[in-house]
């Protein structure tokens, strides 16, 4: 259990948080039987196409600077320089600089995005009590706060039964993460399933 004022970690005994002193609503204390619980659906066309446009801009900047840092330093070496002098080697040059290093940060990208986005839905899990929500990311907030509930359903989404619901605060919760104290705003349940379904079970939950 944490504190829905600073975010620390309390005791279900505790009236008042040991950190910030804020008074503990017992309701929520008691409130500890999920009345709907949720997980974010993995769907491998879904997760590698989401935001490509922007994967591709951030790998294919940053292959175009290491192959400029390439270029200025490796034709220092001896063999390097050798071969740069030959038409054969200022084409393979060329190949290698301006094209090579942006195609491998970009399957590098897609791939680490895969599995790690494969790793963060498997340990993730979005549950709604009677009065507050809290998840698996140390997201909590009471209902009292919710000022709207959306839902946004890609064309890509669409096809494969998926949609996104944000939940926007009326005021920012804190929550403890790393040690630190993290403002949110707004909470996203990404790529649930049956998500017109899901969404009125959720308005129904959450009384705005």
């Amino acid at each position: 259990m944490h504190c829905p004022k600073c975010g620390a970690k309390i005791d279900e005994k505790d009236n008042f948080c040991p950190k910030c002193g804020a008074r503990i609503e017992r309701n929520l204390i008691k409130d500890n039987t999920p009345i709907l619980t949720l997980k974010p659906t993995f769907v491998s066309p879904v997760i590698i196409l989401s935001g490509l446009v922007y994967k591709t801009f951030i790998s294919f900047s940053a292959g175009l600077f290491i192959g400029i840092l390439l270029d200025l330093f490796l034709p220092n070496v001896k063999f390097v320089s050798q071969i740069r002098h030959t038409k054969i080697g200022l084409f393979s040059n060329f190949l290698f600089y301006l094209i090579a290093p942006p195609i491998l940060i970009f399957i590098f990208v897609i791939i680490f995005s895969y599995f790690f986005k494969k790793y963060i839905y498997k340990n993730s899990e979005y549950r709604f009590y009677k009065t507050r929500y809290e998840d698996t990311n140390r997201n909590s907030f009471r209902y009292s706060n919710v000022k709207n509930v959306n839902l946004n359903i890609s064309i890509l989404q669409k096809i494969f039964n998926l949609g996104t619901i944000t939940i926007t605060l009326s005021n920012p919760e804190h929550i403890s993460l790393q040690n630190e104290i993290v403002a949110i705003d707004e909470v996203k349940l990404e790529n649930i399933k049956n998500p017109e379904e899901v969404y009125k079970k959720i308005k129904e939950i959450i009384v705005i």
